[in-house]
């Protein structure tokens, strides 16, 4: 697809608006510049409407036609916390909670031993496009893997990848962004100095879960938002 990229993001819209009853539903949005509050937009608002705006800040009324699922039973959990890796100056990169932010994974600071990586990484390694979720320090940041590099995981990072065909990685990371989302994440944290997540407590928090197609839908335009808006930042770092 060639052309004008609002131009696309319509037509893609107006081709799933034929086969998804996920019309007519309103969203109030901030300007394109605005980042990773309630980019779930697209499912509340319909595609649609995300085609023809600058997304963001949807509807809570427009989520009722969709079902609320626990995470813990459309997500395959990698969870590193309780493990201190040995920290190298070079090596395999080493994805910290303090380099996810605003949706994205910035310039890695910290490594681990190519020989440490197979003996540290046996809980689980993440796949190209999981997403990574901050447990504490800061809490509730979250990013995806936009590389087939292989990279170690720290503490104070959960890996969340979607069951395939039941939940698309690109939506999730825009549903764990969603206001009631967050709220939710939010309310099941302790800690009076830190506040922190447990994993038994986040596989407890529910998203909205549209059908597959529509989420598949949702992350491509969202995402393709996003692509936009980081290339911009990079432009004028």
């Amino acid at each position: 697809h060639r052309g004008n990229p609002r131009e696309r993001l319509q037509t893609d819209a107006g081709n799933l608006r034929r086969d998804r009853s996920i019309r007519n539903r309103r969203c109030s949005v901030r300007g394109e510049n605005s980042r990773t509050d309630g980019t779930v937009a697209g499912a509340v608002c319909g595609v649609e409407q995300v085609a023809k705006c600058d997304y963001r800040k949807p509807s809570e009324a427009a989520m009722r036609d969709f079902d609320w699922k626990p995470l813990g039973e459309i997500c395959k959990f990698i969870d590193y916390r309780g493990k201190t890796p040995k920290k190298t100056k070079k090596g395999i990169p080493l994805i910290t909670a303090k380099i996810i932010k605003n949706g994205f994974i910035e310039k890695f600071e910290e490594f681990i031993a190519e020989e440490d990586y197979e003996s540290w990484m046996r809980r689980g390694i993440p796949e190209y496009g999981a997403v990574v979720f901050t447990t504490e320090a800061p809490l509730g940041e979250v990013a995806q893997i936009k590389s087939s590099e292989k990279v170690a995981l720290a503490q104070r990072v959960i890996t969340m990848m979607g069951i395939d065909q039941l939940l698309d990685n690109n939506y999730l990371k825009y549903a764990l962004q969603f206001p009631p989302v967050k709220s939710d994440i939010q309310g099941r944290a302790s800690g009076t100095t830190v506040q922190g997540i447990k994993s038994s407590e986040l596989k407890k928090v529910k998203i909205p879960l549209p059908e597959y197609e529509v989420q598949v839908k949702i992350g491509e335009i969202l995402g393709s938002l996003d692509d936009k808006i980081e290339l911009n930042r990079r432009m004028n770092e």
